[in-house]
């Protein structure tokens, strides 16, 4: 039986090459509520010794797990943080990962997005369910003047493309 423990304890080191600008914890992503996004926690503590790292700790009470379920904690521990970009565009290479930043002064630009996506019986189940979370997401990050089309495919190719309709007015993707 899952239950809350006793000496629960989740611990984050944040490192990087550049200096962080803000680092959040902004809480537990889970399903064992009916609240959308990560749920705030009490007693994070976050500690920036130095300007390129942090460590974000989280020592949750048996009471304090309780308050999110009953059955104690199940989820993702949600940290946010960014690094000090001086320049327009900047690349980080460490470990043979890399990743490349670009910022601009220009206008938005109307986005046209197309989603492609595998509908065969592989994807059943939780696969096919992070896709529509991640289709949500972009979704809700469209702005009204941006346009998205849908492509389908298992053995054969569907195209469902919205036509005039904002993208602020679609329904989102539900189980």
């Amino acid at each position: 039986m899952v239950q809350p423990v006793s000496m629960f304890s989740i611990s984050v080191e944040i490192s990087e090459t550049v200096p962080l600008t803000t680092v959040r914890a902004l809480g537990l992503d889970t399903e064992q509520t009916s609240v959308a996004g990560p749920i705030a926690l009490q007693g994070i503590t976050t500690v920036r010794s130095l300007p390129n790292t942090a460590e974000v700790t989280y020592r949750p009470t048996p009471n304090q797990q309780r308050l999110i379920s009953p059955f104690g904690l199940n989820g993702k521990f949600v940290i946010e943080y960014d690094v000090l970009r001086d320049t327009r565009s900047q690349m980080v290479i460490e470990n043979n990962y890399f990743a490349h930043f670009i910022t601009s002064n220009l206008p938005v630009m109307r986005k046209r997005v197309v989603f492609l996506i595998d509908v065969s019986g592989s994807m059943y189940g939780y696969k096919i369910a992070q896709v529509r979370q991640a289709m949500n997401t972009i979704l809700n990050g469209l702005a009204e003047r941006d346009s998205f089309s849908v492509i389908a495919f298992n053995s054969s190719v569907t195209r469902w493309e919205v036509s005039n309709i904002a993208a602020d007015s679609i329904v989102l993707l539900t189980d």
